[in-house]
């Protein structure tokens, strides 16, 4: 499993460093989140939420709420959930319900 995350870091930061693409940029911040790299994990979802378009923007928001939560910026927390509509997934639904 470590040998397919890393190599699929080496790709995805490939394909970052020529084409700026927001959804690359959200597979590579989720896998930073797994290996628990907050900065790098930070920098990506951000990237994919700020460039993304809104269906986007909605997928990264769990993600980021978590490395906001891990990073102890609660108040970023409050603020990223409050973005979420609806969400299908329970888990996220009740996450949210607490945050608000």
């Amino acid at each position: 499993e470590d040998f397919l995350i890393e190599e699929a870091l080496k790709y995805l930061m490939v394909a970052i460093s020529t084409l700026d693409d927001p959804h690359t940029h959200l597979i590579a911040g989720r896998i930073f989140l797994r290996l628990k790299d907050l900065t790098k994990a930070k920098f990506h979802l951000e990237r994919a939420y700020f460039t993304g378009d809104e269906s986007l923007k909605k997928r990264c928001i769990p993600y980021l709420s978590e490395v906001y939560f891990l990073s102890k910026e609660f108040q970023k927390v409050k603020e990223i959930l409050s973005e979420l509509p609806f969400s299908i997934h329970p888990t996220v639904h009740f996450i949210k319900r607490v945050w608000m």
